[in-house]
């Protein structure tokens, strides 16, 4: 019975560190019905993760695996992307005007006492980039 119980614990623990996922969310407007996706920043290729299409109000919410390391993604919809930095489990909210520019990137990063914190960056654009 003793060696079931540590064999369970130690199922539990693994499965509860590999579910760490980082959350990126938001609103864009003059997006509704197209579709955002989630991409990771490699230094020799750009890979899918996620694809949400945009919900009528222009909110939409995207979750992927946590790096292991800080890493950069992007956002895509059309032919416009911004990247981002991921380094911890985290909630980002990046909010803007598809047809125009990001006003300000905020996110909240979870602190060792299940508070966050919320910070603005200045402003952000969303940049064309050639289909490919």
């Amino acid at each position: 019975m003793h060696k079931v119980f540590i064999c369970l614990m130690a199922c539990a623990a693994l499965w509860s560190c590999s579910n760490q996922k980082f959350k990126v969310e938001g609103r864009i407007d003059g997006a509704a019905g197209e579709t955002l996706y989630l991409e990771h920043n490699g230094i020799l290729r750009t890979t899918p993760i996620d694809s949400v299409t945009v919900d009528k109000d222009g909110s939409y919410s995207l979750k992927a695996d946590r790096p292991e390391y800080p890493d950069f993604y992007r956002l895509r919809i059309k032919n416009k992307t911004i990247t981002f930095a991921i380094d911890s489990t985290e909630t980002i909210a990046i909010n803007g005007d598809l047809p125009t520019s990001l006003p300000a990137t905020r996110w909240k990063i979870p602190t060792h006492r299940n508070k966050s914190r919320s910070c603005a960056c200045p402003s952000s654009t969303f940049k064309t980039s050639s289909p490919g």
